[in-house]
């Protein structure tokens, strides 16, 4: 349940708010940990993001999922390490949308900066469609250090810890040569 509340909220990035358009995959390179906090046990593992390109390691009580998002490829690929099997999905499939990359479309509203782990941040706060606030804090170069994002009636909050800015080896955008991927259905 918890999964999919993550994903419902990351879904929901088609707004309608005023002002300007957030940063996205267009952003610099970095890897941090992330951790998701809301009902439920806590979640979290590392994010990896470079040259548009992005990879999610989720830890959680199902064990190590693997997200490889290639817009160049116009694929996400889920992977299921312990047993070296995955998926290939659409970009578009909803299953797939896993990330901060769509940013670059949401319309949103600049609310002031703070400082966050020693980062000057924007806040900037959007309304979905279905009328409920989000927020975004930025820092200046686009990377989005916290994203709270309401679903229905819970709120889940995405938090980027020990962030690395730098280029990211290529191999973690790639497929293990060990996984076997079945297409989507």
């Amino acid at each position: 349940m918890r999964l999919f509340a993550f994903f419902v909220v990351l879904v929901l990035l088609g707004v309608a708010a005023a002002a300007v358009t957030l940063p996205g995959s267009s952003g610099p390179s970095y890897s941090a940990v992330y951790m998701i906090g809301g009902p439920g046990p806590a979640e979290g593992g590392r994010v990896y993001h470079g040259d548009g390109k992005e990879r999610l390691e989720l830890f959680s009580l199902r064990g190590l999922r693997v997200y490889i998002r290639r817009p160049d490829l116009g694929q996400v690929f889920i992977i299921n390490p312990h047993n070296r099997t995955g998926k290939a999905l659409p970009i578009d499939h909803s299953r797939a949308d896993f990330g901060f990359w769509r940013l670059e479309e949401l319309p949103a509203e600049a609310q002031g900066q703070e400082i966050m782990d020693g980062e000057t941040v924007t806040k900037y706060v959007a309304i979905d469609r279905y009328n409920k606030p989000q927020g975004y804090w930025l820092t200046g170069d686009g990377i989005p250090l916290q994203v709270v994002r309401t679903a229905g009636i819970e709120t889940v909050t995405i938090r980027l810890i020990d962030l690395q800015r730098g280029s990211q080896p290529a191999h973690l955008f790639e497929v293990p040569d060990d996984i076997t991927i079945e297409a989507a259905q």
